[in-house]
């Protein structure tokens, strides 16, 4: 979350994807799903489809 200068914790708050799950995402150790690409979608406000 570097570019925006966001926490994985403001991030957790914002999505309500548990950071331990944001982390596995951005490791590459786990996929997005639809409702991570929608909730992840509603946060950054664009669209899901970017995630997926």
């Amino acid at each position: 979350m570097g570019a925006c200068n966001l926490t994985q914790k403001e991030v957790e708050q914002g999505t309500g994807i548990g950071q331990s799950i944001l982390s596995l995402l951005l490791n590459g150790r786990r996929e997005i799903n639809a409702a991570h690409a929608r909730a992840l979608g509603a946060f950054f406000r664009v669209n899901p489809g970017v995630f997926l």
